[in-house]
């Protein structure tokens, strides 16, 4: 099968050996804009997994946490470096992000969403938004709740930026659950986009008006 050979050739690496891959190499971020492609269908997905799990069988079983880690890195890795249909790079993303959620690293399982949104129409702010409001490693260091509260005000940014309001707030209230001290900060945000979210729906019914009556000054 064409899906399990090419994948093959990314396993063996460069030199034919499985450790000439490199499980530490992620290509820069951003890269160059691709068009996006629909999820591929469940038939597809199911094909694409036994594929990657029989072949990296061994790598699956992998019980040691920084194994397991530098697996899922890898799995990135190939997503980018395939030249294989779109359910194999789509399967190897969840995968990684599937691997990298059941060890509590949020950076790669974030990492691997980014990666998803890149290439497939998924929902990436609302995948992003459940993995950082989930309770996470670390929840009694207060520099990790804060760090988790200010990627929370990251993503809602992103949010907004998208005219996803209603996410947005929810990244801004998770954050200041994370973080009560990032109190003052989320409210600033929070009335910054009550007026971006009252001049969008002013926006949105102008133009409607203007679609109905095109000479409408008014609007």
């Amino acid at each position: 099968r064409m899906a399990t050979r090419q994948l093959s050739d990314l396993i063996a690496g460069p030199t034919g050996d499985p450790a000439a891959t490199g499980a530490g190499f992620l290509p820069p971020v951003p890269r160059p804009p691709v068009e996006r492609m629909p999820v591929p269908a469940e038939a597809e997905q199911a094909r694409a997994r036994s594929d990657i799990r029989e072949i990296c069988s061994p790598e699956f079983a992998l019980e040691n946490p920084p194994d397991r880690r530098a697996f899922a890195l890898t799995l990135i890795e190939w997503a980018y470096d395939t030249d294989d249909s779109a359910p194999t790079r789509y399967l190897l993303l969840r995968e990684a992000a599937d691997i990298a959620a059941a060890l509590g690293d949020e950076r790669t399982e974030l990492r691997a969403l980014d990666e998803l949104g890149r290439y497939f129409t998924i929902d990436v702010i609302a995948e992003k938004l459940a993995v950082m409001s989930r309770p996470g490693p670390g929840e009694a260091d207060p520099d990790r709740r804060r760090a988790r509260g200010l990627a929370l005000i990251d993503l809602s940014a992103e949010a907004a930026a998208g005219d996803r309001y209603e996410e947005s707030a929810q990244a801004l209230d998770a954050a200041k659950a994370r973080d009560p001290a990032l109190a003052g900060v989320v409210d600033g945000r929070l009335a910054d986009l009550a007026r971006m979210k009252d001049a969008f729906e002013k926006m949105r019914a102008a133009r409607e008006i203007l679609k109905e009556h095109p000479d409408d000054a008014a609007a």
